[in-house]
């Protein structure tokens, strides 16, 4: 018996709330994140991707069958690829400068806040053993049969994952300025239209972190429950239905950097910590199956 399950999903998540900063930092690193520096943000956009493929090829024979119930084992080879992609991007909605009077002949400064950005992605690949047990009872002569099912698998595989945050900050002849950025209202705005001042001065910097590993080894497993019924609807007809959970243990790898050293505007990290990730699919399937 050859199986082949594919499932895509792209979720969206977007949050707005000036002025209140209630939004935390969850995706970029802490160094120099938010405008004042302090890992929040007015406002949110995140992206999460995540890509299942799973392949099973198994052998199946009756272990009992009476007048009632009929029950199979199955076992065989099973390969699971499993991928994860999350980006974020956090904003501050506060204008860096008001309005100029008179306005402005020259363009202006960039100094209005960039957002941070952050990027995790974990790709899982593994395979192994499977088995489990199918359940077949009739209610009701051949008309309508309950079916159930369940299963597991031990597999072997290796996870690549990377973490990769942007954040700014702002920069005066080389210093990091800090909050509350009394630099930038250092300005004036001359007869001929022109900006002067320390602002004119001030630029807006990158700071990135990053951190990737590579063939991890992970030792995962597949659960798996189904529970629903069948009915013959026509003699060459059958109409079937239930409820089918999965859950995937181990498949993903969160990796983050734990403590970084900041010398100037280069951030080195000097260590990491690695958090499992698992997946679960649940849900109700239908449909129709023909005999001929």
């Amino acid at each position: 018996m050859l199986t082949w399950y594919a499932h895509d999903d792209d979720a969206r998540l977007g949050l707005r709330d000036p002025g209140n900063f209630i939004f935390g930092q969850l995706l970029s690193h802490q160094t120099f994140a938010g405008l004042s520096n302090d890992g929040l943000a007015d406002a949110v956009d995140a992206t999460r991707m995540t890509q299942l493929r799973d392949l099973r090829v198994e052998y199946s024979r009756v272990a009992f069958s009476n007048s009632r119930v009929v029950g199979r084992w199955f076992g065989g080879y099973r390969r699971v690829t499993f991928r994860n992609r999350t980006d974020a991007s956090y904003y501050a909605l506060v204008p860096t400068f008001p309005a100029f009077v008179p306005p402005l002949v020259t363009a202006l400064p960039e100094l209005t806040p960039l957002p941070e950005a952050a990027e995790l992605i974990s790709n899982y690949e593994g395979a192994g053993v499977s088995g489990g047990m199918e359940f077949e009872a009739s209610v009701w002569r051949d008309k309508f049969v309950i079916e159930g099912s369940f299963g597991l698998a031990l597999l072997q595989g290796t996870v690549d994952t990377g973490y990769r945050s942007t954040n700014h900050y702002y920069e005066l002849a080389g210093a990091v300025l800090n909050p509350p950025y009394s630099e930038l209202a250092d300005y004036t705005v001359n007869s001929l239209g022109f900006l002067i001042g320390t602002a004119t001065s001030v630029t807006q910097e990158t700071s990135e972190i990053g951190l990737r590993a590579a063939s991890i080894a992970r030792n995962s497993q597949v659960f798996e429950v189904s529970l629903g019924a069948r009915i013959r609807a026509l003699r060459y007809m059958d109409v079937f239905f239930g409820y089918r959970t999965h859950h995937y243990a181990g498949v993903g790898v969160d990796l983050r950097p734990r403590n970084t050293v900041t010398v100037g505007n280069t951030s080195n990290t000097t260590d990491g910590s690695e958090v499992d990730r698992s997946a679960t699919f649940r849900g109700f399937y239908g449909g129709i199956g023909f005999h001929f």
